[in-house]
C-alpha cells in the first residue's frame, strides 16, 4: 500500500512538524510540513535500515530541501553520506542547498570543475564518482547513499551482478572482455550506478561493519515502463518500499506551485492523430525514428509553424518566459524564425554541451530570454521558476513525462525573481497545439487532465453533459463530474467507472488484495479511497522483464497431439514459487502455413531438440502425426518462466535444460 500524504501529516501532527520546521529553519526558508515529512520517515529508516527506499516527490516538492534535511542529520551523527545525480544542474542546487543549511559539502562533479571528497559529506555526479572510485575516492567510505532522480538507476543490472557474484572488476570490464589479471573472468560492462553501489556497500561493509543505508527521491516509479519499485521479497528488486507519495495535485492544493490552466488554441495545430502514446507508466517516450517521423509531418504542415507562433507570441507579451517542445532540432529552428526579428531565445537539445546548456538555462532563470526551445533535454533536474508558459508542439509519449515536463512551469517564483527581478507570476499556461492532452485525457487518468478537459470543454467539437446528481456541466468526454463542494468534497457520480474489488491469484484461486468496493476511474492505478493497487504495472511488462517468481520447476513434461491431430501439445506439470503445482500448455502447428506458425514451431525444437537431423526432419515435415515418431528427442527443460495473458493462455517464454 502506497502511504497517503496527507494521512501521514496529519498522524505526525502539528507540534511535531513545527518542532522540527524550528530545527530546520534557514532564513526564510521553513520546511513544509509534507517536507517534515518526508525527513521523518527517511530518518525513521535510515536509523532502522532494512532495504533501499526511496520518496516519490513531485516537481516542486523540494526534494533538495529534504537532501540537505537529512545531510543536517548525518552530520550531527557523524555519518558521512554521498549524494549522487546524474546532472551537473542537480549536483549544484543539492549542494547548495546542503551549504545552506550550515553543512560543509564537497563536490565531486566535472561539470562543475571541483574534484573533491574533503568533507565527510559528498554531493557528486555519477559520471565524475565512477571515474574517482579509484582515485580521488579511493578512500572515501560513506555509511549513507542517497540518490536524486533515482528512477535513472538501472535496478535489474544490479540484481542480475548479485545474482552472478560478480566482482567489481567484472563490472568495471567492458563486457566481454577478459579481466585484466583474472584472464579466467570475463568483463559484464555493468551500468556507473551499478559499479557505484556496489563498490560502497563493500567499503561500507568492510570498514563498520553494517549495511550501506541507501534511500532515493525521484518523480518518477517508473524507469522507462517499468516499475522501480519491487515489494515482494520473493522477487529480485533493489527499491523494496516507497515511503511517501507527495504528487503534483497535492501541491496544487497545498499552495507550494501555481495552478495551471490549459489555453484555447482554436484551429489551430497540427494533425499528429496517427502517432499514438507509448505506454501509460513511466518515461518511455517516442524514440528517433518516431520523432523524425512526427517532424516531417509537422514540416509538411505548410504555415501552420508560423501562425502557431504568431499566436505564441502574442500570448507571450505579458508572460515571462515560454519552454517551447518541439520534434527534433530542425522542428526548434523552424519554430524560432517564425518569431519576429530581434526576439532573444536559446535551443537546447540532447548534443547541447553541458557548460553551454547551464548558460542558457541561466538566461532564463535571470529572465534574459523570453523563449527556451528544447528536445527531450528539459523534463528533470531543471529549476527555471520565471518559465510561466508551456508550449508542446509535437506528441508526448507518456503521461509521466508530460506530468514532468508542465511540472517545470508550476514553480513558484523565488523571492530573488520578486524582489530584486520585479516578476510576477500567478499561474502557469499550457498551450497544447499537438492534441496530447486530448488524447491523454481519454486514455489516462490524471487530475491534471481532468482540469485540461473540463477547460477545454468550450472548445471541443461535442456538447458538454451535465451531472445527474449536482447539475454540474461537464466536458462531453469527462468520466466523473468535475463539481466540488465548499468542503472540497469531489462529486461521487461517475459516468464510466471500475470498482475495487477483490484480487484473486490466477494460481491458488486466493484473494491476494481485498477491496473495499468504492468506485475510481477506469484508468486509475490505486483506489481512492483504500490506497490498494487496482492493477498491478509488472502486468504491462514485456517477456524480458521476468521475476523470479515467473520461475517454475517442471515436475512433469510430455508431448501430445491436438485433438484434430494437426497440431503438438507441450504439456508441463510446473510447481511455482509458492509450492503450488499446476498444469501448462504450449500448442504448435507445424501443419500450418502461416509464417509465424512455422517461426513458432522451428524455435521451439531448436530449443527441445539437440540431435541435429531429428530437429531438421521435424521442423520440415508438415505431418504432425508423423513428427510425433520423434517425441523421444524433445527433452524436458528442468525449469521455465510462466505467466497467463489476457486471453488466460500460457505464456513460457524462458526455458532452462
Amino acid at each position: 500500500m502506497i502511504p497517503n500524504i496527507e494521512k501521514q501529516i496529519a498522524d505526525l501532527g502539528e507540534e511535531k512538524i513545527r518542532e522540527i520546521q524550528k530545527r530546520f529553519t534557514v532564513g526564510d526558508i521553513v520546511p513544509y510540513e509534507y517536507q517534515c515529512v518526508a525527513y521523518v520517515e527517511i530518518a525513521k529508516r535510515l536509523s532502522r535500515y532494512e532495504h533501499p527506499f526511496f520518496v516519490k516527490a513531485a516537481v516542486s516538492a523540494g526534494k533538495t530541501i529534504t537532501f540537505a534535511m537529512v545531510a543536517s542529520q548525518c552530520r550531527k551523527m557523524g555519518l558521512k553520506a554521498l549524494f549522487l545525480a546524474r546532472q551537473s544542474e542537480i549536483v549544484d542546487q543539492d549542494s547548495k542547498e546542503i551549504s545552506a543549511f550550515g553543512v560543509p559539502n564537497s563536490v565531486y562533479c566535472a561539470g562543475l570543475n571541483t574534484k573533491s571528497a574533503y568533507f565527510p559529506i559528498v554531493v557528486g555526479s555519477e559520471g565524475t564518482v565512477i571515474g574517482g572510485l579509484n582515485k580521488a575516492l579511493g578512500d572515501y567510505v560513506p555509511q549513507v547513499l542517497g540518490i536524486d532522480e533515482c528512477h535513472q538507476v538501472n535496478w535489474n543490472d544490479i540484481v542480475e551482478a548479485e545474482e552472478n557474484g560478480e566482482s567489481i572488476e567484472q563490472m568495471m570490464t567492458p563486457k566481454g572482455e577478459p579481466v585484466e589479471g583474472h584472464p579466467l573472468l570475463i568483463g559484464s560492462g555493468r551500468a556507473q550506478y551499478t559499479i557505484i553501489i556496489a563498490e560502497m556497500r563493500r567499503r561500507c561493509l568492510e570498514t563498520y561493519g553494517h549495511q550501506l543505508r541507501i534511500f532515493g527521491m525521484t518523480g518518477s516509479e517508473y524507469r522507462g515502463i517499468e516499475p522501480i519499485l519491487v515489494e515482494d521479497k520473493r522477487i529480485p528488486g533493489f527499491w523494496r518500499e516507497q515511503i511517501t507519495n507527495i504528487d503534483t495535485d497535492y501541491l496544487v492544493k497545498f499552495g507550494s506551485v501555481v495552478p495551471t490552466y490549459f489555453g484555447n488554441v482554436g484551429d489551430l495545430g497540427y494533425d499528429l492523430s496517427e502517432f499514438t502514446p507509448v505506454h501509460e507508466f513511466g518515461v518511455a517516450d517516442y524514440d528517433q525514428k518516431q520523432l523524425k517521423a512526427m517532424s516531417d509531418k509537422i514540416h509538411q504542415s505548410g504555415t501552420m509553424t508560423q501562425k502557431i507562433m504568431q499566436m505564441v507570441h502574442d500570448v507571450m507579451k505579458n508572460r515571462l518566459c515560454a519552454l517551447v517542445t518541439c520534434a527534433d532540432e530542425r522542428h526548434c529552428k523552424e519554430a524560432a524564425a517564425a518569431l519576429p526579428p530581434g526576439t532573444k531565445y536559446h535551443i537546447i537539445t540532447g548534443k547541447t554541451g553541458e557548460k553551454q546548456r547551464r548558460l542558457w538555462l541561466e538566461d532564463a532563470y535571470e529572465g534574459r530570454v523570453k523563449y527556451i526551445f528544447q528536445v527531450q533535454a528539459l523534463t528533470t533536474g531543471v529549476n527555471v521558476p520565471p518559465w510561466d508558459t508551456s508550449v508542446i508542439l509535437r506528441k508526448i509519449g507518456s503521461l509521466t513525462l508530460l506530468t514532468q515536463l508542465l511540472g517545470r512551469g508550476m514553480r513558484q517564483l523565488k523571492t530573488y525573481h520578486k524582489e530584486v527581478l520585479g516578476m510576477h507570476k500567478t499561474d502557469h499556461l499550457v498551450l497544447d497545439f499537438s492534441g496530447t492532452m486530448f488524447e491523454m485525457g481519454n486514455l489516462y487518468f490524471d487530475p491534471m487532465l481532468e482540469q485540461a478537459q473540463f477547460q477545454l470543454r468550450k472548445s471541443q467539437d461535442k456538447d458538454p453533459k451535465f451531472c445527474q446528481i449536482c447539475g454540474t456541466e461537464n466536458s462531453f468526454y469527462a468520466r466523473r463530474c468535475i463539481n466540488e463542494d465548499e468542503n472540497g468534497n469531489r462529486c461521487e457520480h461517475f459516468w464510466t467507472f471500475q470498482t475495487c474489488e477483490d484480487q484473486i491469484d490466477d494460481r491458488t484461486k486466493k484473494i491476494t488484495v481485498k477491496g473495499c468496493g468504492a468506485k475510481n476511474d477506469v484508468a486509475a492505478r490505486v483506489c481512492r479511497c483504500c490506497n490498494v493497487q487496482l492493477r498491478d504495472p509488472n502486468d504491462n511488462l514485456s517477456g524480458k522483464m521476468y521475476r523470479k517468481n515467473d520461475w517454475c520447476d517442471v515436475l512433469d513434461f510430455n508431448v501430445t497431439l491436438t485433438k484434430n491431430q494437426a497440431g503438438v501439445i507441450f504439456c508441463y506439470t510446473l510447481r511455482d514459487s509458492g509450492g503450488v503445482e499446476f498444469r501448462a500448455y504450449e500448442k504448435y502447428f507445424p501443419e500450418s502455413e502461416h509464417r509465424i506458425c512455422k517461426t513458432l514451431w522451428t524455435k521451439a525444437v531448436r530449443t527441445h531438440v539437440i540431435d541435429r537431423q531429428a530437429a531438421n526432419f521435424m521442423i520440415t515435415c508438415r505431418n504432425a502425426i508423423k513428427i510425433m515418431s520423434y517425441a523421444g528427442q524433445i527433452l524436458p527443460p528442468k525449469r521455465v518462466t510462466h505467466r497467463k495473458n489476457t486471453k488466460k493462455e500460457d505464456l513460457i517464454a524462458q526455458k532452462e535444460f
